[in-house]
Formats: C-alpha cells, structure tokens, sequence
C-alpha cells in the first residue's frame, strides 16, 4: 500500500496519529448509541422527565470545550498544533446536530438555536485564533445546515427576513471588537486588509499544482514520500482527500477507497430517517470539504466514515 520509512500500513490504520480505524470504530460506536438513544426516546413508556433530561443534556454537549477555550483566552498559549482541536471540535458540534436532529426533528426552539449557534461561534472563533482557518469553512457549513429547514419552510418574506437577519449578523460579527482581534492576530489577518491571499489557502494550492508529479512517482501503489521524492520539503504532500489517496495510495489504493464509499452509500439512496439522511449529509461534505483543503487521513472523514458504517433507519421504519 505505501512506500517509504515513516509510513506504514499498521501505522496508516491504527496509529495514534492516524488511527483511521479506531476514528472508524468511534464513528461506529456513536452510531450505534445514537440509535439507542433514538429508540428509547420514541418509546411511549419513556417519561417526559426523561426526555427533557436528553434534550438538557444534548444541549451541554460543547460545555467542557467552551470552558476550555475561556481558559485559553485568560492564559494564551502561542501553538502551531491546532490541528488536533480543530478536528475534535468539527466532531463534536456534527455529533451535537444530529443529537439536536433526533430531538428537535425540523425547524429549532429559539432557544435551541441560540444556544448551538453560540457555543459553536465561541469555540469556532478561539480555535481561528489560535490559528486554524478550516474550522472558519466548518462553521459556515454547520450554520447554513442547521437553519437550512428554518430557511426551507419559511414564507418567502420569511425567507427575506431571515437572509437580512444572517446578513446583519455576519456584517456584526465582523466589525466586533473580537473578530478583529482574531483576525489580525491569525491567518486571517490577509481580510482585514481586504486580501483572499490567506497562507493556509495560497500555500495547498500550490502543492496542487504538483499532483502529476506526486503521482508520478508510483502511479499503482503510490508512495508516502512523494513530496520528498519529487524534491519538495516534507510535509508539502497533498491537502485534499481524493488527490492525496490516488499520490500515497496508488490507483490501487484509490480503488478500495471507492468501493468502500460506493458500499456505504448504496444503502442510503433510500428514503433516510432525519438523523440518518443528515449523518449521510455530513460525510458527503466533510468528502467535499476535505478533497478542498485535507490529507485523506482527516479524522472528521474516517469519523462518519465509521458512522456510516452501521445500517441505516429507513423512514418507513422510523415511523412504524
């Protein structure tokens, strides 16, 4: 499967660093009690006790990291290891929307939305600081999806409002004395100057250009030192999750990897569940964003990977 001294196939799949499969068994053993807590929840014997229990919980979910980042802000630490925090948290608040799914199906309470959308603002805007711009196209992404059957349903004067409202949002957020703290103080310093030219942006799509030269290297079973093999620095390998299976893995490498996305897809052209259909949802665009900006072991991906993993409900059984 690979070439090379620093990679290997164990170390590819169950290293502490890489841990494709236990990320997998993680993403498999969430699914599982998600559909657990599913069907409790929808039995008449459960209390409402109980369920305002759930809900309560669900809605605590990002606590701990929110107190972690106030503590982060009264003592900063300068790190270029934001990576692992970064993927911990697009886990956690994906995970937080589908438990938010299960118990609220639809359209959100008020205080629902108010409650996610502001602990993922916080955590998403301290992680930016430190100095990750991926959890900047994340949130994006959750917040357009969360108030997406908000959006669906509304009137189209509701629709309006509702852009209008985003809009002002968006608009104060970014002239907030905290935004630009964040962003003159990160990567993301380049907006205020009305810049794109964003290191963390400019500098994957140059290490796209090199594509065919990666590959070229061993265009069968590919080879985790295609960077250095072509002359380039270490760690100039690929940021995208498509391009960089096909120049570590070879086409055989890529191959397998279809069939595994093909297989866990097929099963899902069916009528879904609303957590199922938004579990599905969410690995499509964790695929789409990662081939956009990550190496193909991005643990958020091999996370829903896992998920996906276990059968799906389907709609006629989740209403019987």
């Amino acid at each position: 499967m690979t070439s090379g001294d620093n990679f290997t196939v164990d170390g590819i799949l169950i290293s502490p660093r890489f841990g494709l499969l236990p990320l997998a068994v993680i993403g498999a053993g969430s699914a599982l009690s998600i559909q657990t807590l599913q069907r409790v929840y929808q039995l008449p014997a459960t209390a409402n006790a109980s369920k305002r229990l759930f809900k309560s919980i669900a809605l605590l979910i990002p606590l701990p990291l929110v107190f972690t980042c106030v503590s982060y802000l009264q003592d900063p630490v300068i790190s270029e290891n934001y990576q692992p925090i970064t993927d911990f948290t697009i886990i956690l608040f994906s995970l937080m929307m589908l438990l938010l799914e299960l118990l609220w199906p639809g359209r959100k309470p008020l205080y629902v939305q108010i409650a996610f959308v502001s602990s993922l603002t916080f955590c998403v805007a301290v992680i930016a600081f430190i100095g990750s711009t991926g959890i900047v196209a994340f949130w994006g992404l959750a917040v357009a999806i969360f108030f997406w059957s908000s959006f669906y349903h509304a009137s189209w004067m509701g629709k309006f409002f509702l852009i209008g409202f985003m809009l002002l949002g968006v608009f104060y957020l970014m002239n907030s004395p905290f935004f630009q703290i964040i962003a003159l103080t990160s990567r993301l310093q380049p907006l205020m100057e009305g810049s794109l030219d964003i290191t963390s942006v400019t500098s994957r799509a140059g290490y796209v250009l090199t594509f065919f030269d990666q590959l070229s290297v061993d265009p069968v079973f590919g080879n985790f030192l295609a960077d250095e093999h072509i002359g380039l620095p270490e760690g100039t390998y690929i940021h995208s999750i498509i391009l960089s299976i096909l120049t570590h893995t070879g086409v055989l490498g890529f191959i397998i990897f279809s069939m595994i996305l093909l297989t866990i897809a097929l099963p899902r052209l069916r009528t879904l569940a609303s957590v199922d259909k938004l579990a599905f949802l969410w690995a499509l665009f964790f695929l789409g964003l990662g081939s956009l900006y990550a190496f193909f072991t991005w643990p958020p991906f091999w996370f829903f990977v896992g998920f996906l993993c276990i059968k799906p409900q389907y709609l006629e059984i989740y209403n019987s």
